[in-house]
């Protein structure tokens, strides 16, 4: 919390000195209900959320030229009869965003979005500069959170990337090189090194990406991918990867223990809309997964629309994987209308088949269905039911209700010596 304790005392000290604020914040009450199964018996968690998203921007504070504060917090009270959910409240992010001149820094608990940081949450700074010419570098360091877990680690992780605007020699495009080193327990968890490069050739658009552990001379990631535009109506993209989908998630991601396995596959994917009433995806990768076996993915799907704007669709998904161990065919029909101007449902059934029977089942199907109503332009009401049956609950029914509002105040004064 040190990172953090220096970001609150920024804050408080130039509020003495600011002339201006912006102050905007949203909270949201969600309340759930469900029953899991626990010692062989049926407990129900009823756990009720609050959550804060809070910004003030437009600080006038001494020496830069724009600077706001950004705070996401939540508390947890578990009003049921789970006593592996307790009462919990921590930080999700709370950082000073400032700028002057060519630089640019955040200094607090902030997401690391850029180079190979991977989405990595800490406790520390990262910066930006302009070095002219079309060059730019980052930096950042920090101690690596995980509040979701209730737990803060003293593992750190620094890194940086140096990147060229392609815009210099007139092309679209940029070039970079990153660096990452993340320690844990004394010892390095994750050394890489990385490039990066995006541009539009022509009616083409180029991404490519490659990944390094200097420590085992290993290749562990790669992206190669072109894009061809023929009109607004059709695309087509052809790609090879190599992926470590691990990587791409915080470890305190609840999405992580649903990451495929890592592999290496190449494929296409066509995108047709010839109208803005419906749209046509088509893809299939084939994927060299471990001990040389060969698996493949292919997905079709489909959606129409309701008007130009897309605010209403109803759509249908097939989707076929065979990974080693892991295949299963999957249907999937979703919708969301708005039935009028403050009233929106959606919905989605998945109908699983796999491959292999998981603890004695071949078949899963769950499905869920929304409701949102706006009261007012900034209070908003919804309701969730989720339900199905899996490989581990012959019945799972859940449901949750969120209440949010939020307010937008400009503050202008005068503060006098």
């Amino acid at each position: 919390m040190r990172t953090l304790a220096f970001v609150l005392t920024v804050s408080l000290v130039t509020g003495s000195t600011t002339q201006a604020a912006e102050v905007r914040g949203t909270f949201s009450t969600l309340l759930a209900a469900r029953e899991d199964p626990q010692n062989e018996e049926a407990v129900a968690s009823i756990p009720l959320y609050e959550l804060v998203a809070m910004e003030v921007d437009a600080l006038e504070i001494p020496g830069m030229d724009r600077s706001r504060v950004v705070l996401q917090g939540f508390g947890r009270l578990q009003l049921g009869d789970d006593e592996l959910t307790e009462h919990s409240a921590d930080l999700g992010l709370f950082y000073l965003d400032a700028e002057t001149g060519p630089m640019k820094l955040k200094l607090g608990r902030q997401h690391l979005p850029y180079g190979v940081g991977r989405m990595a949450l800490i406790d520390g700074i990262d910066g930006r500069v302009d070095l002219g010419a079309g060059f730019s570098a980052k930096g950042f360091f920090g101690f690596t959170v995980h509040p979701e877990l209730r737990h803060r680690t003293d593992n750190w992780q620094g890194g940086g990337r140096l990147a060229f605007n392609l815009a210099t020699l007139g092309h679209l495009g940029e070039v970079g090189a990153a660096y990452l080193l993340r320690r844990q327990k004394g010892a390095d968890r994750r050394h890489e090194l990385g490039v990066d490069a995006f541009t539009v050739l022509g009616p083409t658009n180029w991404v490519a990406l490659a990944v390094l552990n200097p420590a085992e001379q290993a290749l562990v990631e790669a992206r190669l991918s072109g894009t061809y535009r023929a009109s607004a109506a059709w695309s087509v993209t052809v790609d090879a990867e190599r992926v470590s989908p691990e990587l791409f998630l915080p470890l305190n991601s609840i999405f992580s223990v649903f990451a495929d396995a890592s592999h290496d596959a190449f494929g296409a994917e066509i995108h047709f809309a010839p109208s803005p009433y419906y749209t046509v995806d088509l893809a299939g990768h084939a994927m060299l997964l471990a001990e040389e076996y060969l698996g493949y993915r292919a997905t079709l799907r489909g959606v129409t629309y309701r008007e130009p704007s897309h605010r209403s669709l109803i759509g249908a998904e097939l989707r076929l994987l065979d990974e080693d161990n892991n295949g299963y065919l999957r249907g999937r029909l979703f919708t969301g209308l708005q039935l009028f101007q403050p009233f929106r449902v959606s919905a989605d059934i998945f109908v699983y088949r796999f491959a292999e029977d998981i603890n004695g089942e071949e078949l899963s199907l769950l499905a869920q269905a929304s409701v949102v109503y706006d009261i007012t332009s900034s209070m908003r009401v919804a309701g969730t039911i989720t339900g199905g049956t899996t490989p581990w609950a012959e019945a799972q029914v859940e449901g949750m209700l969120r209440f949010a509002y939020g307010w937008d105040v400009d503050l202008a004064r005068e503060v006098g010596p």
